[in-house]
């Protein structure tokens, strides 16, 4: 699995390079996109109301955002899906370091930043290498909030 926010958002279920599965459309990918932008920390139903619907919110809205997350989860291939994890506060998303792109890209930064306190000169520059090619433009180019 391999999910990315460092340009358009995109979720692949199996390798990096295979084609990305659709990514639900509308609220839910505000949805998606706020829970791996805040991957492996809660994010609280009214925080994704606020997302969702900045100042206009309905009166709905806390319900139909428990809407939208099971709807998201449905949409997704289940082993993603699955990953979005409710909690007593709202809901995470539960990724490992190489699920997500952002997620790699702050690893790659911290192991290039510790060789170079070292001056492992050539090890950081192969660590940022690495990093690069992960950001594919403006991240979330193509989620609508």
């Amino acid at each position: 699995m391999w999910l990315g926010v460092l340009g358009p958002l995109i979720i692949r279920s199996d390798h990096r390079d295979t084609p990305g599965v659709p990514v639900p459309a509308g609220r839910q990918r505000v949805v998606l996109a706020v829970l791996l932008a805040r991957a492996n920390r809660v994010v609280s139903v009214a925080e994704l109301a606020e997302f969702l619907w900045q100042n206009d919110q309905p009166t709905t809205a806390l319900v139909t955002v428990r809407n939208y997350v099971k709807r998201l989860r449905d949409a997704l291939p289940a082993e993603i899906g699955a990953r979005i994890v409710t909690r007593e506060q709202g809901y995470e998303m539960t990724l490992g370091v190489d699920e997500l792109d952002v997620l790699r890209f702050t690893r790659c930064y911290a192991d290039a930043e510790a060789a170079v306190r070292t001056d492992a000169w050539q090890q950081a520059a192969a660590v940022l290498d690495e990093a690069l090619p992960l950001w594919r433009g403006e991240p979330l180019a193509d989620v609508p909030s």
